[in-house]
């Protein structure tokens, strides 16, 4: 490197630049008054003052190249070479950054799109800013692994990644091997394959546990895996939910009811006609609310104003912990996602074991359930009946809090989903026009064959447009054959595997006239719940809510149809090619859940 140094000292002599206290007082700094200021090695000085007389006469080429480092505060603390050649370089950034439309006057929502706008913000929350991660994952998806040091921190190796992430206490939070390729996964659409991979655990395991494990710091859930533990676990729990003798009658009754006094009450008038946001203000709101009334959760309502999270924060706690485990398909969105879901299900597990604790009380619960008649009050059997039921056999609280947690998150937004499809399948053509008038027949009959039939059209339409699109599983196994319709697949251990459940839905050989709706196909047939060991075990709460739902619409509001324009559309895309994902309400980011979509009517039938 001597010749270029050489080379740099006669081009700066040759341009007359300025000396190197000249350039720092140009820049606001403080000129050097010793040549112990500029490096304190007695070699490097004594040789200044030798060459130089005075550190006024020091030239700015070599001055910068022999001007002492910075210290760095902790590891990894970024930018340290000398002081004024860091202000240069630092200023040159500022300048370019302040000379560049795209990052100044065209840094704006109207040019980018909100979505765009969103997409390249930078958040302190994932790798402390950066946003380099993004171009790779965006870039290179296959071939980059979103909590790898080498995506997230490139310009560090990997050992000293690890020293500095260490030293701030996170370096469990990402991997430091350099990352693999990630091949597409193999896709399944038969309802014969389907059921021939759900209904193997031995060869194809579901791939959600390490998500649940974070989640869960650990402790054992009955979706993370497979065994007697888990299948103990799923059996309590189905126990407590469904052991009540009238289950079926309070959960129906209790959705009915609710979405009927939300929609009379968040029902708004404009002009000669009504409308309300039939996601945002009433589906979302009221599985939210079933959820904390059958898990005594401490939601705040105009009614109970003594909670603690409100409508809107539950059911972003659930969606966001739902969204980590099952549906974290964006490698961009992976840390984001992670931490969001780490935080919140952390803030309410923390108000969960309280009212646990003083359930386990039994004092304090013959207190509570003495406070009203069971015969007045919406969901008798559940609430803090729910929790002795899951505190029975001597379970410690800790346990009972993580049974809750998880199992109300599954239940919740992926609820509000189911619906929010379900009816936007008979809000659209040709379904709204042969279909909708039979149903607000029925809704208004209100008797149970009638009812049935309702249940019959949900199960339709979830079938039309299932709320989980689709389900993975790794394969355990070589030498595996799987007969997918036509054509034979041969997966290999490690191979990931995506089960459509919309494909499964759609096979002719089971379901004929697969496009139609039919309401005398077979309940066993329909399989977007899951098959096997990991059938949802919400399964029967689910359909009732979505029969009780679609009644309570289809009775009450007059005329409905669809708000006309964006307002009444869910904006989405299918990703990948496997599932959909919505456009925010702001339309900021797409989101695994629908945020919003407003009907019509004309008024109200009681």
């Amino acid at each position: 490197m001597r010749a270029i140094e050489v080379l740099g000292i006669e081009q700066s002599r040759a341009w007359r630049v300025a000396s190197l206290n000249e350039f720092r007082a140009f820049f606001g700094l403080q000129k050097h008054k010793t040549f112990e200021d500029i490096n304190s090695d007695p070699d490097v000085a004594n040789t200044l003052r030798k060459l130089y007389d005075h550190p006024d006469f020091v030239e700015m080429y070599p001055g910068l190249v022999v001007e002492e480092p910075k210290v760095p505060m902790v590891p990894g603390s970024g930018l340290c070479p000398g002081y004024t050649i860091s202000r240069a370089i630092l200023s040159d950034a500022v300048a370019l950054v302040r000379g560049d439309r795209f990052y100044t006057l065209d840094f704006t929502a109207s040019n980018l799109t909100n979505w765009g706008i969103s997409e390249v913000a930078s958040d302190t929350s994932v790798a402390y800013g950066g946003v380099i991660y993004k171009l790779f994952l965006r870039a290179f998806p296959k071939h980059m692994a979103p909590n790898s040091v080498y995506t997230m921190f490139p310009f560090n190796i990997p050992p000293e990644n690890k020293a500095i992430l260490s030293s701030l206490g996170v370096a469990n939070k990402y991997t430091y091997e350099r990352p693999p390729y990630i091949p597409d996964p193999l896709v399944v659409r038969t309802h014969k394959a389907t059921v021939a991979i759900l209904g193997d655990p031995k060869n194809y395991a579901v791939t959600w546990g390490d998500h649940i494990d974070l989640l869960l710091g650990g402790r054992p859930y009955m979706l993370s895996g497979d065994g007697p533990l888990f299948t103990k676990q799923h059996a309590n729990i189905g126990s407590a939910i469904y052991s009540p003798k009238n289950y079926k009658k309070e959960i129906f009754d209790y959705f009915e009811s609710t979405t009927a006094k939300l929609l009379k009450k968040r029902g708004y008038e404009l002009g000669d006609r009504w409308r309300v946001d039939a996601v945002r203000d009433i589906g979302n709101v009221t599985t939210v609310r079933f959820t904390s009334e059958f898990f005594s959760l401490p939601l705040k309502t105009d009614e109970h104003p003594g909670g603690i999270f409100t409508e809107y924060e539950m059911y972003m706690v659930f969606a966001v912990a739902f969204a980590y485990i099952f549906l974290d398909s964006d490698p961009a969105k992976h840390f984001q996602l992670q931490e969001a879901a780490l935080s919140l299900t952390q803030q309410l597990a923390k108000l969960v074991a309280l009212n646990v604790k003083d359930v386990e009380d039994d004092t304090f619960f013959e207190r509570v359930v003495s406070h009203f008649k069971p015969e007045q009050k919406e969901l008798a059997s559940y609430g803090a009946h729910m929790i002795k039921r899951l505190l029975e056999g001597g379970k410690k609280i800790d346990e009972v809090v993580w049974e809750i947690m998880p199992t109300a998150a599954a239940g919740c937004a992926n609820q509000a989903q189911a619906f929010a499809q379900l009816l936007d399948v008979y809000l659209s053509e040709p379904y709204y026009t042969k279909h909708w008038h039979e149903i607000v027949a029925l809704s208004r009959t209100n008797t149970a064959d009638a009812d049935q039939k309702l249940r019959k059209y949900a199960l339709e339409g979830m079938r039309l447009n299932p709320q989980a699109f689709g389900v993975f599983r790794w394969t355990l196994s070589n030498g595996l054959t799987i007969q997918d319709g036509e054509r034979k697949i041969s997966p290999k251990k490690g191979d990931k595997i995506f089960i459509s459940f919309y494909g499964s839905g759609s096979d002719a050989s089971v379901f004929p006239d697969p496009k139609e709706i039919k309401l005398d196909r077979d309940e066993e047939l329909y399989i977007f719940y899951g098959y096997g060991s990991h059938i949802c075990l919400g399964k029967e709460v689910n359909i009732i809510a979505m029969t009780a739902m679609l009644k309570a619409f289809a009775r009450h509001l007059k005329g409905m149809r669809r708000a006309p324009g964006l307002q009444g559309q869910m904006k989405y895309i299918l990703k990948d090619g496997l599932a959909k994902v919505y456009m925010k309400e702001d339309w900021s980011a797409w989101w695994p859940f629908p945020s919003t979509m407003k009907v019509e009517y004309d008024g109200w039938v009681d």
